[in-house]
């Protein structure tokens, strides 16, 4: 099963979170060069997506039991 949203979020200073309500997640130190060439930091409990763009940005967000079977 899984759970499928398409969103419009306002990317302030080129990024956006997605973190779990209960978390206290800090990206501060999660930024290397690596992250910020991928365009994607992790932290416990919380995801930072980079954009390109510092304006309202188009994403998909699916929610899944299990891994997807293609990994990009």
């Amino acid at each position: 099963m899984k759970q499928r949203f398409e969103l419009e979020l306002f990317a302030d200073y080129h990024q956006f979170y997605l973190q779990d309500e209960s978390a206290d997640g800090d990206l501060g130190d999660s930024w290397s060069q690596e992250a910020v060439d991928r365009l994607l930091a992790i932290a416990p409990g919380t995801i930072g997506v980079g954009t390109v763009r510092d304006m309202n940005v188009p994403a998909v967000l699916e929610i899944r039991d299990a891994e997807p079977e293609d990994d990009m």
